[in-house]
């Protein structure tokens, strides 16, 4: 029922709008029209569905941001399916979500259950949107591994010294190491996927709460 009623809404507000707006609420629409209820195919669907989601789940922490919708963003970026323009102002709404309904922690970044390292354009486009915004919220959590791109550090680095003091710079290695370490109970490929929860609440993502 919630889902329908937002989808009645975007639906009623495409026949209203006109020029760029419509455009950018037809994209919304389309995307929406395929998001929760399906899994999702593309990167603007995707985003909608962890934003519902997030939202019916009270805003605590959204997890590994990055790791889940990367690909999608790139392919999509690479077919014209969506342009930086549309993705810069979903994130802009997703960033202003975290402060005005208390959500806590944003984590990109740190390595794959592969062993390979997730860093990539929505990871950079975090760092953007975090430099943007100097706001409480999101808690933007990243984690550095030892071959972390130099852009990426630069980034990061430009958006603390914009005075937000994100994002949380967290060492990937020796928190996979301590986790395998302290609690050996966890499967070896669910170690690479914890995520942080508040501050600095180490949880697997998928798997707690």
């Amino acid at each position: 029922a919630y889902y329908n009623k937002h989808l009645h809404a975007l639906e009623e507000a495409v026949i209203k709008a006109t020029g760029e707006r419509k455009r950018k609420l037809s994209i919304i629409l389309e995307g929406y029209r395929h998001c929760f209820m399906d899994p999702s195919t593309t990167f603007v669907s995707a985003m909608l569905a962890v934003n519902l989601c997030w939202m019916l789940d009270a805003c605590d922490s959204i997890g590994r941001l990055d790791y889940v919708l990367g690909d999608l963003l790139e392919k999509d970026l690479a077919s014209g399916k969506v342009d930086l323009e549309l993705v810069r102002e979903m994130l802009d709404n997703f960033w202003d979500f975290f402060e005005r309904y208390n959500g806590w922690n944003l984590q990109i970044g740190g390595a794959t259950p592969e062993g390979k390292d997730c860093y990539n354009t929505l990871t950079r486009e975090c760092l953007l949107c975090n430099t943007r915004h100097k706001t409480r919220r999101p808690n933007l959590a990243l984690r550095v591994t030892k071959n972390m791109p130099q852009d990426i550090w630069e980034l990061a680095l430009d958006s603390i010294m914009h005075g937000n003091g994100k994002p949380t710079l967290y060492h990937d290695e020796l928190y996979i190491e301590s986790l395998r370490k302290y609690l050996p109970e966890i499967a070896e490929e669910d170690l690479s996927m914890y995520a942080l929860g508040g501050c600095t609440e180490t949880m697997i993502m998928g798997k707690s709460s």
